[in-house]
């Protein structure tokens, strides 16, 4: 069965707030890399992803990931394919982006990713990726399981929900937003029992 995404939150004491915060956000300060990896989603902030790629020049090569949820209607265009538009429509070369459009989730996102860097003879020695804020910490974990030894750094955008912004600076202010990272956090944990991910 799915973790819920949105789960009860049971009180919690601030030591365990500041460690939920700690896993599930990682820092955003992305950092020069060989790869900009564009973690799958429906409502990302592509014009600020595209802004860090030109205007930062971040990296040489940008892989959008995605084909979208399990529960995506039939004949939906990919999630990669979508993003790939929306950053030439900011300026990216279309030229300079790959796409993987098969993954249906995170771990999967990583794996096929992966597969389409060794189609095209790439070995990224580093990586910054790009995602929502409150989806950092699995992605670093997830990238550090299927990437050993690569130097990984982030940049991340607060997702809406409700009209809430996830950010780590406020999400212990709304219920949504609270139960959002909880519900992360608990992905992290059973994820990595599991061996999908690793400790960072």
């Amino acid at each position: 069965m799915p973790l819920p995404r949105e789960p009860a939150v049971p009180p919690l004491s601030s030591t365990e707030l500041d460690r939920i915060e700690a896993t599930v956000f990682f820092p955003s300060e992305p950092k020069s890399s060989d790869l900009l990896f564009v973690f799958g989603t429906s409502d990302g902030d592509w014009k600020s992803v595209a802004d860090l790629f030109i205007m930062k020049n971040i990296a040489p090569i940008v892989l959008t990931t995605g084909k979208g949820p399990p529960t995506a209607p039939a004949g939906e265009e990919p999630q990669a394919h979508t993003i790939r538009d929306a950053l030439v429509s900011h300026g990216v070369p279309s030229d300079r982006i790959l796409t993987e459009d098969r993954s249906t989730n995170t771990g999967e996102n990583v794996m096929f990713g992966k597969m389409i860097l060794k189609e095209h003879h790439l070995d990224p020695r580093s990586i910054v990726f790009a995602c929502k804020a409150h989806h950092s910490g699995r992605c670093a974990r997830t990238l550090a399981k299927h990437f050993p030894g690569v130097a990984l750094s982030c940049f991340s955008y607060p997702a809406t929900y409700e009209g809430v912004e996830v950010r780590r600076e406020t999400w212990r202010k709304h219920a949504v937003s609270r139960a959002r990272v909880y519900g992360e956090y608990v992905r992290i944990m059973e994820y990595t029992r599991r061996g999908y991910l690793v400790y960072l």
